[in-house]
């Protein structure tokens, strides 16, 4: 290292006396340095250059969503999880979703937690105690990660009346965001165009659920009429009120 540093400083064109003070400053600071030591030192600065790396590429990883939760009942949001099942994003589709989820600090939570918070909330028990329907939609690739977090939230509200969890693969995200709806709406939307029903994407946006599913059923066919959504946990039950159906009440005994 001190020839190194010789030859560094010999190819410098300065005053020969500054030059040469410098060169013996920087010799005399290096010279306590013995190559166990050096090795040391380089060993020091490759682990904090892996540590930074690390945490650059986990500080990453932790803000990439993997699972999106599409939450409906009138208000309409969707809660961004990432692969840890823990909330990074919070997205709402219309008013009252807006207003929900600035009253309910939800972010950052676990996906059970967000969930258990939100079902147990004032705002949507009085949708519920009105006779809403509530669902909550997972929506992602089938794998490990969905099949545990649609259990983690059928549990949260397994008794919830009028509440159903299911899952769907999400590949129609993109189209659904544009059109200003949630996943579980566009979905809800699209049962709608299939029976023929000629509804308007912005009345779609701040209808209920339970008008839509109400909607959905005077439509179907009669043959149908006793089924549940797909995917639905666990069964559910028709209401035995005309047509309309009483979709995804959990845990009937």
């Amino acid at each position: 290292m001190k020839n190194k540093i010789r030859i560094a400083f010999d190819s410098i064109k300065a005053d020969k006396n500054l030059a040469e003070k410098t060169k013996q400053n920087v010799l005399k600071a290096v010279s306590g340095y013995k190559p166990k030591a050096m090795n040391a030192l380089r060993f020091g600065v490759s682990c904090a250059a892996c540590l930074l790396i690390l945490a650059a590429t986990g500080s990453w990883l932790f803000f990439v969503p993997t699972v999106c939760i599409s939450i409906d009942i009138n208000p309409s949001f969707e809660l961004s999880v990432n692969r840890f099942d823990k909330v990074v994003s919070v997205e709402s589709y219309n008013e009252d979703g807006k207003a929900l989820i600035e009253a309910l600090d939800i972010k950052y939570l676990s996906c059970y937690d967000a969930i258990d918070k939100i079902v147990k909330s004032e705002e949507i028990a009085v949708f519920l105690e009105d006779n809403d329907t509530l669902e909550i939609g997972v929506f992602g690739s089938d794998n490990a990660q969905t099949e545990r977090l649609l259990s983690q939230i059928n549990s949260c509200t397994g008794k919830c009346d009028n509440t159903y969890c299911y899952f769907d693969e999400d590949t129609k995200s993109e189209v659904a965001h544009k059109l200003g709806l949630s996943k579980g709406k566009y979905r809800a939307y699209e049962k709608l165009t299939e029976l023929g029903i000629d509804v308007d994407v912005m009345q779609i946006r701040d209808m209920s659920m339970r008008e839509i599913r109400e909607l959905i059923a005077e439509f179907d066919d009669a043959d149908n009429k006793n089924d549940c959504p797909e995917n639905t946990l666990p069964a559910c039950k028709e209401s035995g009120t005309g047509k309309r159906h009483n979709y995804g009440k959990h845990n009937e005994e």
